[in-house]
């Protein structure tokens, strides 16, 4: 979906900074999240509103809920508890 945004360009994409590429990424995963849902609710929900119906189902755009936020320290000593 992407690269489908920007008509294929591929170099383009892949030459963004690290933090613009993965807003991109993010806007593409939540777009999708945000079809997937508008599908749900057309295919038999339409008795209530869409804000509704994503109210109903705790609906939370996956950018938001994918990283956990942990300084470095807590995550290098998860990694070596992980790891001995």
């Amino acid at each position: 979906m992407l690269f489908k945004r920007y008509g294929g360009a591929v170099q383009e994409v892949l030459s963004l900074d690290f933090e613009d590429f993965i807003e991109q990424i993010n806007f593409v995963i939540d777009e999708k999240a945000e079809e997937d849902v508008r599908q749900r609710w057309l295919n038999g929900y339409q008795n209530m509103s869409l804000d509704e119906f994503k109210q109903a189902m705790h609906y939370r755009k996956p950018s938001e809920c994918m990283i956990e936020q942990k300084p470095i320290e807590n995550v290098l000593e998860d990694l070596l508890f992980k790891f001995r």
